[in-house]
């Protein structure tokens, strides 16, 4: 609080807070947030003193650094999120093979499926 007052640190008004929501996977840990968000330098006053670290919420901290470096500090956490995936796709042989042409005429569709109507359909023997 001292430092605080003092000017040596800073706050933000929580009306300026930004939430970034990250999953809890394995190297997205308070550790390897905190590391990023020191990386860059205007975080830094944001921070308390480093005896401290362990007691900052996982949440506060990506809170923090989402809202002072933006972009590049979610772009580093989506890189950790689609590494992880690729990672489990292809250890436990997650991926799908499907012929191209099926592929992009699936991406070009525009049609949904419900069960809802098919079941109406067949219950009035339309």
């Amino acid at each position: 609080m001292k430092q605080l007052v003092q000017g040596e640190r800073k706050f933000i008004h929580c009306d300026r807070v930004r939430y970034l929501s990250v999953p809890q996977y394995e190297g997205l840990g308070i550790k390897e947030f905190i590391e990023e968000a020191l990386r860059y330098p205007q975080t830094r006053q944001y921070l308390p003193d480093e005896e401290d670290f362990r007691r900052l919420p996982r949440q506060w901290i990506i809170n923090l650094a989402y809202t002072l470096v933006d972009k590049p500090f979610a772009d580093w956490a989506h890189e950790r999120i689609q590494a992880r995936n690729q990672k489990l796709i292809d250890e436990q042989d997650l991926a799908i093979d499907i012929d191209p042409d099926i592929l992009r005429c699936f991406q070009a569709s525009t049609n949904i499926s419900s069960k809802w109507p098919i079941c109406k359909q067949a219950a009035h023997g339309f």
